[in-house]
């Protein structure tokens, strides 16, 4: 707003723009609210707006562009704007971020700051939901807001209204924001497009950045709140790079429509569309009506002297109207024709009550607990509450703006302020719980310290309250019987809504110390409108600290909630609290004269916004982004990434998950309570992104005792940074870091990942460690990525077999020795040694302590191990294992119940995967599997690597799969086992890609093997005149001439068959080809960065049955094996 004039002003600022009912023609009926799920049909918006604007005259059309006061007393709107179309139906614009601004017995919300320290998405979305829902039931058509503003410096005025300093943060709220609004059939308008970070000089200064910072930081939210559907943005007073932003081609045009897809009208602020024609022309739609640079004649000279086309009119015109067609409010049946702004007719606020307090609740921050002072008992207690921001609001609602600060400050000034229904203040709530005669109040003493320190002293808890207040230009916080209307909030003059310093107000300090010094259990609660200096938080004396934000109504209710244990606290700050203010990257631009033309403010710290630039530059801060403390304490561990994705040129999608990253928290504390885990990425350092960023948050209730596994879904633009010379989001290749932890500062557990191919001095062959195994210490099992690493290397060049011959119970332990590996499988029959002894193989006679020998004593000699029976194992051999992968096969999963399993075999696997559970006789239903790992298998993942089943390659393995992850949505996976038999290398590959692309997971090869069909009985041989002179095995037999001379007598052979196919033909796995189907398809494995290899040389070749093996392994009479360290052998079952 320009100037101020308290109700006056007020009924200029809520205006109204009639558009005509009767344009279009097929009716629709409006769709039911949806959460979380845009509402609206963009395509038949467009359509019947163009339809409804073809039939405006010009007249009619520069009407619907700019608008007209009728002045007060509307039954519509406070000031409606005189409808010169054809129709009944009219657009009501209002202002407000926490409730219907100038209306009467609405309700009073927490702000944009309060709702962001929830962390809840489930809270932002209702919260917006049932302010739409206040709207809509009092007439509003398009409300101005979310109001989006980051926290770039720590004394901007209106950083209240938004949510909070980090962009990410601040997309989600805005997107389910605007989500929860036009769930009602209201439309959203996101302000201010873009930078309006202070209120100094805002209706000039220049905001100068570049295209990467206006994007990864201060267009992020606004992109967000597009992509819900917002079917209006307001652009700015202030200037971007030297453009107006109402008159910026690129604002609006190359970026909001162009980039974003933004399908509704743009809106000026009042008095913003300065540049007239330009305006126009650069992409503002509608200036807010009545504003005094758009004005009818105004915007008519310029159409009618060719300065604005009729083209640009009309496209103007059709903008306007597509969101009021796309969300069917031209059909809306609920519309309630209330009178506004008089009361309510009809209950609107329903019990939203209940909902403000918890999200009042919930938002605030417990920023120090000495000795668990909190919560308090409610008995035989006495309190002390001292400060006058404990009481009563002496001047509620002398304006709609509520700028004064003389009560309990429970919101800010400005536009996004509103008519209090009620105020709890926090006085009255604690004599509710605790009584009257057990309270003792000293209102008065923010600067009667004497009155303050007694009160002190004689209560077992003093609670403090102060409280600093900030908030819109236009609207100072003065009252308007003041002469001269002078008086500021400690010194901040009139004309700006940025505060001065960022000390407490009301002598806050002063207050603090005084108190503290008379009591040993001080409390202090904190409203703020935005960061503090705390220079007695270090106080011994102070035990507590609460940051209560900007509460709300329901104020004083939501924080004894807080202050007696009923609810347990989860606020968590979304900006830095700094030891001194010039910690922080930027300070509001106080002063600009004596030098000439508009303030330039440069964002030099780019992307280092709060938290960031503290990293950045290794600052310590009092509090950082992202704390919060709790009645409970919660244990992190076993971080794991799973997924994959190729570097692109274009990384903007935002719709497909392409890595998910978990995290298992335990509540190790005796209360239940709410944990925020929030996941930072550290992007490739030579991408110049800050040290961190937040990408992801998961807020879960944790029963006592209990764990919890915290999911985050990353995306390409996640993981993506904006290219200014291409204007592109790419995804970059390169090695990123996940951590995860409570706070910004507190990150117990990273892990690496990689986007793209992993450079070959970071792979081994048998995984890419670095880019599924976390270095979390996690149970008891003593595994590090150095010992992996260790342990791959010394099995790299094993061939590993995981093949049986047949079912059995048998608890016989078999090893086969390979080059001086070992692989090993129990409950299976001894294999004929005599078909063994033939490739050099040597199996024990069923004694574990022969295998434990042939392995040199040494179990990192021992690849992985296939089992069917793990818990038949031995504990004291199992407690000899460092790490041993392990395949259990579906026959066993059943037994995942035996508590057993938890025991000694768990401790001692790094590696767990479920083999072939949708086939044989043991198979089971995706939803039975899925529940065993569930509720037995999932439990464990702290301990240990979680691979998803290995289904089959045949017809029943993908769908079995795809049902097992919807059964099990909330399970987490490292990878995805897979094992593959089939006839060509072509097959092998087909099938890998296939399941990459279904899944987007990485693949980990448990087994490939090349499956010919059993070979037919030979022909009984045909008689022949010319007898034998030699013999050669029935599948290698070399014909050496056609034909043949014994003695004197000559005789005809018959012609040789076809000569076989060349090795390197991959046409069926055949005896010959063998070899060139293994190197086929270990090469192509190796070029694909997301597959890994247990085995490096393929698992087996089958051919059906045991004679052709046999006539395998010797040729011409000598031993063969295939590669040097490959043995061929059936598979049975």
């Amino acid at each position: 707003m320009v100037v101020c004039e308290g109700y006056r002003l007020f009924f200029l600022l809520l205006l109204a723009l009639f558009l005509s009912e009767t344009f279009g023609d097929t009716p629709v009926v409006r769709k039911p609210i949806n959460a979380y799920v845009a509402n609206i049909d963009w395509a038949m918006g467009a359509a019947k707006a163009a339809t409804a604007v073809a039939g405006l005259s010009q007249a009619a059309k520069l009407q619907l562009v700019t608008g007209k006061y009728t002045g007060e007393g509307s039954t519509r709107c406070a000031s409606a704007v005189a409808s010169y179309l054809v129709g009944t139906r009219s657009m009501c614009m209002n202002d407000g971020s926490t409730g219907v601004l100038g209306a009467r017995s609405t309700s009073v919300f927490p702000a944009g700051n309060t709702i962001a320290m929830t962390w809840d998405r489930s809270l932002m979305y209702r919260r917006a939901h049932a302010f739409g829902k206040e709207l809509h039931g009092m007439g509003v058509d398009i409300v101005l807001g979310p109001n989006i503003v980051l926290v770039r410096t720590p004394t901007g005025g209106r950083q209240w209204e938004g949510f909070g300093a980090d962009p990410w943060l601040s997309g989600v709220a805005a997107e389910l924001t605007t989500l929860g609004i036009q769930d009602n059939g209201v439309i959203a308008g996101p302000k201010h497009w873009v930078a309006n970070e202070q209120e100094h000089f805002r209706n000039s200064h220049s905001s100068n950045m570049n295209a990467r910072v206006l994007h990864e930081v201060y267009g992020w939210p606004f992109m967000k709140s597009v992509q819900a559907g917002a079917g209006s943005i307001m652009c700015a007073f202030n200037q971007y790079n030297g453009q107006f932003s109402c008159a910026n081609n690129y604002l609006l045009n190359t970026v909001l429509r162009g980039e974003y897809g933004f399908k509704g009208f743009v809106l000026s602020d009042w008095g913003a569309g300065n540049s007239r024609p330009d305006n126009a022309n650069n992409g503002m739609d509608i200036s807010t009506p009545g504003s005094v640079n758009w004005d009818l004649n105004g915007i008519t000279d310029y159409v009618n002297r060719g300065l604005v086309s009729g083209a640009r009119l009309t496209e103007m015109c059709q903008n306007i109207l597509t969101p009021y067609y796309a969300m069917g409010m031209d059909v809306d049946p609920t519309w309630p024709g209330q009178v506004f702004p008089g009361p309510s007719t009809v209950n609107i606020t329903h019990d939203h009550y209940a909902l403000i307090r918890e999200i009042a609740a919930k938002g605030t921050v417990l920023l120090k607990n000495t000795n668990d002072l909190l919560p308090l008992r409610t008995s035989n207690i006495k309190i002390a509450v001292i400060g006058s921001d404990a009481g009563p609001h002496a001047e509620l609602n002398w304006s709609p703006f509520q700028g004064s600060n003389v009560g309990t400050m429970a919101i800010g000034w400005g536009s996004g302020g509103s008519f209090f229904p009620y105020l709890i203040d926090p006085l009255q709530a604690i004599r509710e719980v605790v009584g009257t005669e057990n309270v003792v109040p000293v209102l008065d003493g923010d600067w009667n310290l004497p009155a303050a320190e007694a009160a002190a002293a004689s209560a077992d808890v003093a609670i403090v309250f102060i409280n600093v207040m900030s908030g819109e230009e236009c609207c100072f916080p003065c009252r308007l019987d003041v002469p001269g209307c002078t008086y500021p909030i400690d010194g901040n003059p009139k004309q700006f809504g940025d505060r001065m310093n960022m000390s407490a107000q009301h002598n806050g300090d002063n207050l603090i110390n005084a108190v503290a010094s008379r009591n040993p259990n001080t409390i202090v609660v904190m409203h703020l409108t935005g960061q503090i200096l705390m220079p007695w938080s270090n106080n011994d004396n102070v035990k507590a600290i609460l940051h209560a934000a900007i509460p709300g109504q329901e104020s004083g209710h939501s924080l004894t909630d807080i202050l007696f244990g009923y609810v347990n606290p989860s606020g968590r700050l979304v900006y830095t609290i700094a030891q001194q203010q010039s910690d922080y990257p930027a300070q509001v631009l106080t002063q600009w004269a004596p030098r000439p033309g508009a303030p330039q403010v440069d964002y030099s710290e780019g992307l280092n916004v709060d938290y960031r630039w503290f990293d950045s530059n290794n600052i310590q801060p009092l509090y950082e982004f992202g704390f919060g403390l709790s009645y409970t304490t919660f244990v992190y561990s076993n971080i794991r990434v799973s997924g994959y994705a190729d570097p692109t040129p274009d990384g903007k999608d935002s719709s497909v998950v392409i890595y998910t990253i978990t995290a298992s928290i335990l509540n190790n504390g005796t209360r239940d309570g709410e944990e925020v885990a929030q996941l930072y990425i550290g992007f490739p350092p030579a991408l110049g992104e800050p040290p961190r960023v937040l990408r992801g948050f998961d807020k879960q209730m944790i029963g006592a005792g209990r764990t919890y596994v915290a999911t985050f879904n990353l995306t390409s633009i996640d993981l993506s940074v904006y290219d200014i010379a291409t204007s592109k989001w790419v995804l970059n290749a390169g090695q990123y870091v996940a951590y995860i932890g409570p706070s910004s500062r507190k990150l117990p557990l990273s892990t690496t990942f990689w986007i793209g191919p992993i450079p070959t001095s970071t792979t081994t062959a048998f995984s890419a460690t670095t880019a599924v195994f976390s270095a979390t210490t996690a149970g008891n099992l003593a595994e590090t990525t150095s010992q992996l690493a260790a342990h791959v290397t010394t099995t790299a060049n094993l061939y590993a077999t995981s093949s049986t011959l047949a079912r059995s119970t048998s608890t016989t332990y078999h090893a086969a020795v390979t080059g001086g590996f070992i692989t090993a499988t129990t409950g299976e029959p001894r294999p004929d040694p005599d078909l063994y002894s033939k490739v050099g193989l040597t199996w024990p006679d069923g004694d574990v302590s022969n295998l434990w020998a042939l392995a040199g004593n040494n179990w990192n000699r021992v690849a992985w191990l296939y089992t069917y029976s793990p818990w038949n194992v031995p504990a004291a051999v199992l407690a000899d294992l460092d790490f041993v992968p392990m395949l259990v096969d579906c026959s066993s999963i059943i037994d995942f119940e035996n508590a057993r399993l938890a025991g000694s075999f768990v401790n001692s696997t790094s590696l767990l995967v479920f083999q072939e559970p949708d086939v044989g006789p043991s198979s089971m239903t995706p939803s039975l599997a899925a529940g065993i790992w569930r509720d037995h298998v999932q439990p464990l993942a702290s301990r240990m690597h979680l691979g998803a089943p290995a289904v089959s390659s045949g017809p029943t393995g993908k769908p079995w799969l795809r049902d097992f992850f919807t059964y099990c949505s909330k399970c987490t996976f490292d990878f995805l086992a897979v094992h593959w038999f089939g006839r060509s290398c072509s097959a092998f590959q087909a099938y890998m890609i296939d399941m990459h692309d279904t899944f987007k997971m990485p693949l980990w090869v448990t087994e490939y093997a090349c499956m010919a069909p059993p070979s037919s009985p030979p022909s009984p041989p045909s008689p022949s005149p010319c007898p034998s002179t030699n013999t050669s095995s029935a599948l290698n037999s070399t014909a050496t001439s056609s034909s043949s001379t014994t003695g004197s007598s000559s005789c005809t052979v018959p012609p040789p068959p076809a000569p076989s196919p060349p090795p390197n033909r991959d046409d069926g796995c055949t005896v010959d080809n063998i070899s060139a189907f293994v190197k086929c398809s270990t090469s192509w494995m190796d070029s694909q960065p997301w597959i890994h290899r247990f085995a490096p040389y393929g698992s087996r070749m089958d051919l059906g049955s045991v004679s052709p093996v046999n006539s395998l392994l010797t040729r011409n009479g000598t031993t063969h094996t295939p590669l040097g360290k490959q043995y061929v052998e059936d598979r049975h079952g």
